[in-house]
């Protein structure tokens, strides 16, 4: 039997990987993963996940060590191909192409990293519109759109704008050791 880790389940939501990460932007370690490239339809998948298990900090090669350590005991079915019992046979295909469990994170210039593990995420497969729960997803998904959202939506381009990005170091200033 699988864990709660490892539950996979279709689930229906009337939102875009966009609407819905713009309405969870308020959770802790939201992370998005957004495939809105087209070049690749067949295979597009976006990713949502929330509330991190556990932060991990470090630079050490042991630090390094531990954070490997920990992904590869979050993620002991990646490989699993056996059947998931009322589960659309696509959409386990789908999960079996998804971490079942995760790190997202960054790291510096000077080593340093921070990666949260996430034993949850939502994941959308662009081609058939398909939204699937992987995990332990264990915060509210907003499900509906609401008639002042709709509204909006009808009024707009859908398109979110190029974010303005501000150097704070010059070229000559940065020097990598």
């Amino acid at each position: 039997m699988k864990s709660s880790l490892h539950r996979i389940e279709s689930i229906k939501l009337e939102l875009t990987p966009v609407e819905l990460a713009s309405r969870c932007r308020h959770l802790p370690g939201l992370i998005f993963f957004d495939s809105a490239l087209a070049a690749c339809e067949e295979d597009r998948i976006s990713i949502l996940a929330a509330n991190p298990t556990e932060t991990i900090s470090g630079r050490t090669a042991e630090d390094w060590a531990l954070l490997r350590e920990k992904l590869r005991a979050c993620n002991p079915l990646q490989d699993d191909s056996s059947p998931t019992p009322g589960v659309n046979p696509k959409i386990a295909a789908l999960a079996r192409r998804v971490p079942l469990g995760m790190a997202a994170g960054f790291v510096e210039y000077d080593g340093q990293f921070t990666f949260g593990l996430y034993h949850g995420l939502l994941a959308f497969e662009h081609s058939s519109g398909n939204w699937v729960r992987i995990g332990n997803v264990d915060w509210d998904i907003p499900t509906e759109v609401t008639k002042a959202e709709s509204q909006k939506a009808e009024g707009s381009s859908g398109s979110l704008g190029r974010p303005e990005f501000t150097p704070s170091l010059s070229r000559a200033e940065f020097r990598p050791t």
